[in-house]
Parts: C-alpha cells; structure tokens; sequence
C-alpha cells in the first residue's frame, strides 16, 4: 500500500519567517552594524586620514578625512533601516543648509553604505537626496567608530569625528549646526 504525499502545511510558515527575520537581525548585531533606538548619541574619535570607498558608477576614490582643508559631512546609512527612513528629512535639510556653502567642495558631503550600488541609486532617488555615494566595506565604519545605522558626522580637518548615531531630534540637529560653525562652515540662511 502506497502511502498519500502529504500537503504542504501552511501553519509552518509563520515560524519560517520568524526565524529568517532573527537571523537577519542577529547577522546585523554580530557584524557590528544594527538599528539603535529612536534616541540619538553622540560620540568623537579620531578620523583616520582616509578612506577608500567605490562611487555608484563602479570607480575607486579617497576621500580624505584628516589633512583635507575643508570640514565634511559624512551620512552612513542602510536602505534596509527604518531609523535611517525616518531620519531622511533631517538628513534633506542639512544637505540643503550645507550644500554649495562656505568651504564645502563636492565631496564635502557624502552618504556611505555597505549595500549594493543598484540599490542604494534607487533608495536615494526615491528619497530625493542627491548626494554624492561611497560604497564601502564594514571595516571602514569600523574605523571611522561607526557600530549604528543611522550615523551623521561632521569630520574636521586634522582633528576627530563628531558623530550622532540614531535619529536626528532637534537637539541633535542644533548640535550639528553648531559643530558646523565651528568647523567654519557658514549656513544658508
């Protein structure tokens, strides 16, 4: 007597995704990289003196952190995070604040990522940021002390990274610009 095939049994299907979703989760903790809470912090370290990171378009660069002659914002961002998601209005206004003024050249302000070029092309069309892109490997966030997506930075010229990591509140975002004039960086009025 042959035995019936069995059916596929649908109520297998939510544990599946369960456990897909924790592992995708825990794969981000132990590379060092997660969503933080809603709350931002803020943090310095040394800026290396630069780093390598591939445009959009396939091509090697350096950007230089320490020695260059003007200040830079840096966005590290995934286009999986839904903290980076509510933090791209915050990200729009300092872009349109800082962009084209003062010392500011056109790599003054950049977005780095570890995802995809593909990806990440749509993501900020999407989102409407036009900012220069780096695409980089986890190491370099490692040495820049980078652990959290979303991270806003404002690197300085021979000195070291100021760094708010989780979404931009508006005490944050007063910080920034702050940090900002100090750099000698004037803001579009």
């Amino acid at each position: 007597m042959r035995s019936q095939p069995r059916s596929f049994d649908w109520r297998f299907v939510p544990i599946v995704v369960a456990v897909a979703v924790g592992a995708s989760f825990i794969g981000r903790v132990t590379a060092g990289l997660f969503t933080p809470a809603n709350q931002p912090t803020s943090f310095s370290v040394t800026a290396p003196e630069s780093i390598t990171y591939t445009t959009l378009d396939g091509s090697s660069r350096t950007l230089w952190l320490r020695g260059s002659r003007a200040p830079r914002l840096v966005l590290v961002l995934s286009v999986d995070c839904p903290v980076c998601e509510k933090n791209m209005a915050n990200w729009k206004k300092l872009v349109a604040e800082l962009d084209g003024v003062g010392e500011w050249q056109s790599d003054a302000i950049i977005a780095l990522t570890t995802d995809p070029a593909l990806v990440v092309r749509e993501y900020l069309t999407r989102h409407e940021l036009e900012v220069p892109v780096g695409l980089v490997d986890r190491e370099v966030f490692l040495e820049m002390g980078v652990s959290a997506y979303p991270t806003t930075l404002i690197v300085q010229p021979e000195q070291e990274l100021r760094a708010w990591a989780g979404l931009l509140t508006s005490v944050a975002l007063k910080d920034i610009r702050a940090e900002a004039a100090r750099s000698g960086l004037r803001l579009a009025q």
